[in-house]
């Protein structure tokens, strides 16, 4: 794994590997939560607002930037 191999390669002790690998783990869960919740909902408002992926992405993009 790409991101193991950039641990190992930056901390000084298996501690340090292991804390740190944890962590990385742990963002990969919570994105992989996130990631999930908002495919749910982004199927839910396609379904009630009738619109296409791309319109809602769209929207979405210029609701945040703008």
């Amino acid at each position: 794994d790409e991101d193991e191999d950039l641990v190992l390669d930056t901390l000084d002790t298996e501690e340090e590997a292991e804390a740190s690998m944890a962590k990385i783990k742990a963002e990969d869960e919570r994105n992989a939560k996130i990631t999930a919740e908002y495919l749910e909902w982004e199927k839910g408002c396609l379904a009630r607002h009738e619109i296409s992926q791309e319109d809602l992405r769209v929207y979405l993009v210029n609701v945040v930037i703008i």
